[in-house]
């Protein structure tokens, strides 16, 4: 299957949602077959931790950009007073995610509608966001509730992919608070989580009254001091997303660094990565969790089974996003090589019967709805170079 082939499946499987997605919120894993509908766990929307339930909506304004059906738009607008509840009437309910809510939705809602209904959701998410930056640490809190001011302060690294929500609102109204508040943070992540090798942390505690950092604590890689692969690839586009936006070579360059030491952590001719990079030796196939499916996780070929097809898709995003910067045709050769690995039937399912698009997601051998997102992104991107996204 070429890329081509690929993109007119996602867009296929798109019809599954559109006839199955009828309570605003998520179908989360272990989703084992792609079934989501069948297999998936279903968080509500107004649930303080929901982050993906716009990768399920915000397909619909992501295929409108290359097919121009109206239908599309048309469905999700049915979504629109829901997004707006939640930061209106549920603000404290919400996190450092709502930059994964609101912009795959309402900003890319008003960005092909102009309905002004979806740019208020925005600027409210971003409003909500912005009240989440501690002065004294220079961070943006990831989850804990702002009402809570005796808990411990927490920064996550998947934040890079939050804080473009704060760039689109600084150039919509102007105010530059958002900007200035978006790079502090990036400056932080810079700072704390890209060591010297430019291998990247997943999460740092913080004294909330002091700002001081207290220490590593990793939830979501393989343990503290671990290289986790889809943070890396969150890293990358965060930064690089973060360069276009204040228009600072820095920033590229950064995010490059880490692309490049993504890449020298895979084997030659390799473009899907294990979940970690730093599993312990007497486990290289360790688990993310746990999955319906068990192997042997000390034997070095069961890696396969560890792997995350979603750290590929979101990775190949970021190259994009550096090329469209300043062009760089090695690595977006290498993101279209990742693309093309991806499009493999031991990674894709070919039903479209089945909404799922991705396998092998998270080291658990599941589908999730954020990998399936950023791989018809990566998809459009590469067969559509310079076309605007929503996290412009």
């Amino acid at each position: 299957m070429n890329l081509h082939e690929a993109y007119s499946l996602c867009l296929k499987k798109f019809e599954q949602h559109k006839n199955n997605f009828k309570v605003l919120g998520s179908y989360e894993g272990p989703v084992l077959n792609g079934e989501y509908y069948k297999e998936g766990i279903f968080r509500d929307f107004y649930d303080k931790d929901q982050w993906m339930a716009s990768f399920i909506t915000g397909f619909a304004p992501l295929y409108y950009r290359t097919e121009k059906d109206n239908n599309y738009l048309i469905w999700a607008n049915q979504f629109a007073d829901g997004y707006k509840e939640k930061v209106f009437s549920h603000p404290l309910d919400t996190m450092h995610d709502l930059g994964f809510l609101y912009q795959p939705y309402s900003v890319a809602m008003y960005q092909l509608t102009g309905d002004v209904n979806h740019k208020i959701s925005a600027i409210k998410a971003a409003d909500e966001l912005l009240k989440r930056f501690n002065i004294e640490g220079r961070y943006i809190d990831a989850w804990r509730r702002m009402d809570d001011d005796e808990s411990t302060g927490r920064a996550i690294v998947d934040s890079m992919m939050n804080i473009p929500l704060l760039f689109w609102a600084w150039k919509e109204t102007g105010h530059t608070a958002y900007r200035d508040i978006a790079k502090a943070h990036a400056d932080t992540v810079a700072k704390y989580f890209v060591r010297e090798d430019y291998s990247v942390a997943h999460s740092f505690l913080f004294d909330t009254k002091t700002g001081e950092l207290l220490e590593e604590s990793n939830t979501c890689g393989f343990g503290n001091g671990s290289h986790w692969g889809r943070g890396t690839a969150w890293a990358a586009y965060g930064f690089a997303m973060t360069a276009k936006n204040l228009n600072n070579k820095k920033y590229y360059d950064l995010s490059k660094k880490i692309v490049e030491k993504y890449i020298s952590e895979l084997g030659k001719d390799e473009y899907i990565p294990v979940w970690d990079f730093r599993l312990p030796a007497d486990k290289p196939a360790h688990k993310y969790y746990n999955t319906v499916i068990d192997w042997d996780e000390t034997d070095p070929k069961n890696k396969e089974f560890a792997v995350d097809t979603s750290a590929t898709a979101i990775m190949a995003c970021a190259i994009f996003e550096l090329d469209d910067y300043i062009f760089c045709p090695e690595l977006r050769a290498f993101a279209e090589k990742s693309l093309q690995a991806l499009c493999d039937e031991k990674y894709i399912y070919f039903d479209t019967n089945i909404p799922g698009i991705l396998k092998r997601q998270n080291g658990r051998m599941n589908t999730e709805p954020y990998g399936d997102y950023y791989f018809a992104e990566a998809l459009q991107r590469a067969l559509n170079p310079h076309i605007k996204t929503c996290w412009h």
